[in-house]
């Protein structure tokens, strides 16, 4: 990523996040799902972005945060669309719900934005939606692998994920849910430096990588997980919120590599 765009979407970053977000609210679409149950999205378009980020919300729902990062993101170019999970099924604002999610709308909503657009998407997440994001990228190599539409998911970005088993208990190895051995796309995680998750980093990897995941990381320092969603954040918190789509707009470059790497390594076979 050029300097000049960084400090293009900085400036805009400061602009959008000093106002409040008052004109943060994109285009809303309702997608109808198999099962009968309706999806809103709202759209923050850019006609010239070669992708599509499409942002799923974490445990914590979709805040203010994620209406100022898709608005300036949009006024820099990058198209992003933000997905109501948790307001689809009308379920309470925990990690439990989260876990129930299995992966299918993640599906049908790339489906929906693939027939309308065409463009390539990547997904992007925090928390506890690592979970259903996750279980989407797995359902749709399941159904698209040997078509041409198998990596029309390019790759998918996590913010401090959550993806254990079950509560970590003191002493005990971390456990985690299978479908991290089953991931098979590309993933990014940004992990925040403040976390007891970072020093099981390294597990996580293994653990993706082992189903044959490539896997990138990097590490958010002086910050907390959530640290965009807390009411009493600190000044480094706040420095990092405001950088926060810059690194994923970085995150996803990085998976774009990947993928041209990948591409040239079977061609040269």
């Amino acid at each position: 990523m050029s300097r000049l765009r960084i400090h293009s979407l900085f400036i805009l970053l400061v602009a959008v996040f000093s106002t409040g977000a008052a004109y943060a609210q994109g285009q809303l679409r309702t997608v109808e799902m198999a099962d009968g149950e309706s999806m809103d999205l709202r759209a923050f378009t850019s006609p010239n972005s070669e992708d599509i980020l499409l942002w799923f919300p974490c445990d914590q729902g979709m805040g203010t945060a994620e209406l100022d990062f898709a608005e300036a993101l949009s006024q820099a170019g990058q198209e992003v669309w933000l997905a109501d999970l948790l307001g689809m099924y009308f379920l309470p604002v925990a990690p439990s719900s989260m876990r129930t999610i299995q992966g299918h709308e993640v599906v049908e909503t790339v489906e929906m934005l693939q027939n309308e657009d065409g463009r390539p998407v990547y997904l992007v997440t925090a928390g506890f939606g690592s979970i259903p994001v996750l279980r989407g990228a797995r359902l749709w190599k399941e159904k698209y692998t040997g078509t041409a539409q198998e990596n029309h998911i390019k790759g998918v970005i996590l913010l401090y994920p959550e993806l254990h088993a079950r509560e970590p208990e003191p002493g005990h190895e971390l456990e985690y849910l299978p479908v991290v051995q089953h991931t098979t796309t590309p993933v990014m995680i940004m992990q925040p430096q403040l976390t007891p998750a970072r020093f099981w980093l390294h597990r996580l990897t293994e653990r993706l990588e082992s189903g044959g995941a490539a896997v990138q990381t990097t590490i958010l320092p002086g910050v907390r997980g959530y640290f965009f969603v807390k009411q009493a954040s600190t000044p480094a918190e706040d420095a990092m919120t405001l950088q926060l789509p810059t690194l994923v707009l970085d995150a996803r470059d990085k998976l774009e590599a990947t993928n041209k790497s990948a591409v040239n390594q079977v061609s040269e076979r």
